[in-house]
Formats: structure tokens, sequence, C-alpha cells
């Protein structure tokens, strides 16, 4: 049996798109010292439910089915580090972004708009 380790480094939400209430975000993580990415556009519909499908996303990237004769030779466990903590930061960063979202939603002022929609692009947090 091998082992994958993976350590979240940061979360990127790359683009809004107001017409959908979508983001489309990057999020970057350590596999066993290498760093990768992966690109996903979400929703903000129930963060705690997000939190949990990007971390099951990520670790099933990485974890293989038995394919020849010896099961345990075959199989890769995909394991994040601190993964109870991590989907709770993940969530309440979720959640927070949306309630920034609700709150650009609700206010009926032009004046400042284009700044307002800007300031949702390139929105990070690191773990």
């Amino acid at each position: 049996m091998n082992a994958v380790d993976i350590t979240l480094q940061d979360i990127t939400f790359t683009q809004f798109f107001k017409t959908d209430n979508t983001f489309l975000i990057t999020i970057n993580f350590k596999v066993n010292n290498e760093l990768k990415s992966y690109e996903n556009r979400i929703s903000l519909n129930d963060p705690d439910v997000i939190a949990e499908k990007l971390i099951k996303e990520i670790k099933s990237r990485f974890e293989v089915k038995a394919q020849g004769r010896d099961f345990l030779d075959n199989l890769v466990v995909a394991r994040v580090k601190d993964i109870e903590e991590t989907t709770e930061r993940l969530s309440g960063y979720i959640r927070r972004v949306a309630d920034k979202v609700k709150m650009f939603k609700h206010d009926k002022q032009a004046e400042g708009y284009l700044n307002r929609v800007a300031s949702f692009d390139k929105i990070c947090m690191r773990f």
C-alpha cells in the first residue's frame, strides 16, 4: 500500500460570475512536497458541503484502485494533513466570501460599482 500526503497551501477565488453567483477557484497544494493545483467553478450555496466536496475531489485525483493481483501493492491512499481543521477553515472562508457577495448584491448604490466587482477577483487565503 502506498500513501500520498496532501497539504493544502492556498485557495484563490480567481473570477466572479455575477450572473449565476459562481466563482472560478484555484487550490494550490503539495503532494509529497511537489506543488500541484486544482481549478474548479463552484457555487456558494452551502459552504460546508462545498468544502467537503473540494477535499474529496482533490483526494480522489490521487487515489488509485487496485488493478493487479495483489490488492495491497496497487492501493494508493491519499491523506490530507489535518483534514478536520482544513475542512473547517475552508468552509468558514467560503462562508465569508458568500456573505460578501450577499452584501454586494443588496447594495443599491451605483457609486464604486466597478471597484466592488473587481474586489472579488484574486481573493486568497493561505492554510
